[in-house]
C-alpha cells in the first residue's frame, strides 16, 4: 500500500456534482514539490441527514492531510451548495414525473391523451357520432397538452 506524499499547500478545490466527488488540487510537500490532484468522494455527505457542518466535520477527519488546509467555511459553503443541487434535482424530477388523467395534467409520454379518449369512448352512445369526437379533441387541447 503506497502512502501520500505529505500535503504543503491546497492549490485549488472544486465540485463534481455526479457523482458528487471533491476535487482537491495541491502541492506535495516533496522536494521538488509536485502538483497532485486527489478526487474525494462526497456521497455521504449528500446520503445523510446530518447537517452541513456535521458532514463537513467527518469529511475532516477522513481526509485531514488536505482538508486541514481548506477553510472550514469554504467546504461547509461546497457541501451546501451541493445539497441544494441535490434538492433542486430532486424537485425537478418530481415535478416532471407523470401524473394521473384523474388530475387533468398531461404526461410527457401522452398517456394522458389516450386514457382522456378511451374514457370519452365508454361513455359514447353512437360510437359514429362525429361531434363527440370533435367535443373530445376540443376537450384535450383546451387542458393544455403541447405533446401529443
Amino acid at each position: 500500500m503506497s502512502s501520500r506524499p505529505p500535503v504543503a499547500r491546497c492549490e485549488r478545490i472544486g465540485l463534481l456534482y455526479s457523482p458528487p466527488i471533491l476535487v482537491v488540487e495541491y502541492l506535495s510537500a516533496d522536494d521538488p514539490p509536485k502538483l497532485r490532484i486527489r478526487q474525494i468522494p462526497i456521497t455521504s455527505a449528500v446520503a445523510t441527514n446530518n447537517d452541513v457542518r456535521t458532514c463537513v466535520g467527518d469529511l475532516i477527519d477522513r481526509h485531514n492531510d488536505v482538508m486541514r488546509l481548506i477553510p472550514f467555511s469554504q467546504l461547509h459553503s461546497l457541501i451546501q451548495q451541493l445539497r441544494e443541487h441535490n434538492e433542486e434535482e430532486n424537485r425537478q424530477a418530481s415535478h416532471d414525473a407523470p401524473l394521473s388523467p384523474h388530475e387533468k395534467t398531461p404526461q410527457k409520454n401522452g398517456s394522458y391523451l389516450a386514457a382522456h379518449l378511451q374514457q370519452k369512448k365508454q361513455e359514447r352512445t353512437d360510437p359514429f357520432d362525429v361531434s363527440i369526437a370533435l367535443s373530445d379533441i376540443e376537450d384535450v387541447m383546451d387542458s393544455g397538452i403541447e405533446d401529443f
